[in-house]
C-alpha cells in the first residue's frame, strides 16, 4: 500500500472541495507486548493498526476526522466529511497550518529495522 499517494489524493480531494489548507497524518503501527512475572509469560498480546487523520482549514475555520478505512470511496467520503465540518466550525484567526519550511526536516533516526525481524520467541526471551 502507497500510504504516501494515499495521503496526497486525500488532501487533492479536500482542497477540490473547498478546503484552503489540508494535512494528512498517517499512521501504520505494529505493537508487541509480553508480560512476565517471576520468569514465566501471563500474557502475550500482538495487534496492528493504520489509519489516517485529516485536517482542513477554511475561512479560519478547522474540521478534522479520522479513519481506518482506506478503500476508495471511504477515502472520498472522508474528505468531504472533513470538509463539511470545517463549514460548521467556529473561525479563529490563529487557524491554518505553518508556513513551509526551506529543507528537509532533520532525521533523527529513531527506529531500527532490525527490530521488526526479531522473533517473538526471543523477544520474550530479552
Amino acid at each position: 500500500m502507497d500510504y504516501k499517494k494515499i495521503a496526497e489524493t486525500v488532501v487533492k480531494k479536500a482542497l477540490k472541495l473547498g478546503a484552503d489548507e489540508a494535512e494528512a497524518y498517517l499512521e501504520n503501527n505494529r505493537e508487541f507486548e509480553v508480560n512476565v512475572r517471576n520468569g514465566n509469560v501471563e500474557n502475550v498480546k500482538q495487534s496492528m493498526t493504520k489509519g489516517m487523520g485529516l485536517t482542513v482549514f477554511k475561512d479560519k475555520k478547522l474540521g478534522f476526522s479520522y479513519t481506518s478505512d482506506f478503500s476508495e470511496k471511504a477515502l472520498e467520503d472522508f474528505a468531504e466529511k472533513t470538509v463539511q465540518l470545517s463549514q460548521i466550525a467556529t473561525p479563529k484567526p490563529w487557524n491554518g497550518l505553518p508556513d513551509l519550511k526551506e529543507g528537509k526536516p532533520a532525521d533523527l533516526d529513531l527506529y531500527d529495522p532490525s527490530i521488526s525481524k526479531i522473533e517473538n520467541k526471543i523477544k520474550i526471551e530479552i
